[in-house]
């Protein structure tokens, strides 16, 4: 094909107009280009939804999110590198026997499942400039929700991360949501982080939020920032 484009490059031949131009495609957007999009993703998607949960998740961060890197994934996941290694590559080919299975099944419901991981996601952040963020967070999490932090601490509760958010929007930190890849039991949150002009290096640029789900709610959570 680069070769094919590099001929046709070469040519200088004069491209006749005139009568022609009723024949150009029209420039408006062809309406079934986002139906294919559409269904193309419920195709993957539904496959990405019958991988097991540890298998699911290495899967969302390493091709939906921009954390690509193995020792990233095993930071986030908690599991040594190799074992990142062998759960992609059985995922793999779980992924590939299941699209060529499912090709002409039906997916309802796996785009509502991320939509609302979505709204979720928006819903807290921004409550972070509406004062709301406790509120928010009793929907979204557990009470028993546990924390680990990029620091290596661990925490229960509610109490010490809405302190530290507290703390970092108080310092006129503000968040920024970049991307969400979610599922049933488990959702991957993608921010930027901008600091104020006059404390640039408060808090690093940018947090990866690893979600795993219990009836839809927070029951484990890392932070990371990669």
């Amino acid at each position: 094909v680069r070769n094919a484009c590099r001929m046709r490059l070469r040519v200088n031949a004069p491209v006749p107009v005139g009568d022609y131009l009723a024949d150009l495609p029209s420039a408006e957007p062809d309406p079934a280009e986002p139906l294919e999009r559409g269904a193309l993703r419920e195709w993957v998607w539904h496959a990405v939804s019958e991988l097991s949960p540890p298998l699911r998740l290495v899967v969302m961060l390493r091709y939906f999110t921009a954390v690509t890197a193995y020792q990233d994934i095993a930071l986030a996941c908690g599991i040594p590198v190799g074992t990142v290694r062998s759960r992609l590559s059985e995922a793999r080919g779980r992924l590939a026997r299941g699209l060529l299975t499912s090709a002409d099944a039906a997916y309802g419901g796996v785009s509502g499942v991320a939509e609302q991981r979505c709204r979720e996601a928006e819903a807290l952040i921004g409550s972070f400039d509406h004062g709301r963020i406790a509120d928010i967070a009793g929907q979204l999490w557990l009470p028993t929700v546990e924390f680990r932090w990029a620091s290596g601490k661990r925490t229960k509760g509610y109490d010490y991360p809405l302190r530290a958010l507290d703390r970092d929007l108080s310092a006129g930190v503000r968040f920024r949501l970049l991307n969400v890849v979610g599922g049933s039991d488990a959702a991957i949150w993608e921010t930027a982080l901008i600091n104020p002009s006059d404390d640039p290096t408060h808090c690093p640029p940018a947090a990866l939020w690893v979600l795993q789900l219990s009836d839809g709610r927070a029951e484990h959570l890392r932070i990371l920032h990669p």
